[in-house]
């Protein structure tokens, strides 16, 4: 590829994360719109038309691994995994 081909690209690229983020914005707004409409109905779950809504406390159970390197380094070290991956970056 010429240079201008490559700048287009990256210019698309650039225009399309954007928009990406534009749309997510969006999304996430009408996400907290519904979930508002839940809380004020103080309802965990709901069927609208052919829509069943849910909204509800979920639990989780994840490792504390600052902690865990912090009170038992040895024992995180033995479970450290190192992955390679590449990663685009553009500025």
């Amino acid at each position: 590829m010429i240079d201008t081909k490559v700048i287009n690209l990256i210019e698309r690229i650039k225009k399309e994360k954007l928009r990406k983020a534009d749309i997510k914005a969006k999304i996430e707004k009408l996400e907290n719109q519904l979930k508002a409409e839940m809380e004020t109905r103080n309802q965990t779950e709901a069927v609208f038309g052919i829509f069943k809504v849910f909204y509800k406390e979920v639990e989780t159970n994840r490792i504390d691994t600052t902690s865990l390197k912090k009170e038992l380094p040895e024992i995180a070290q033995r479970f450290m995994t190192t992955i390679f991956s590449k990663r685009l970056d553009i500025r």
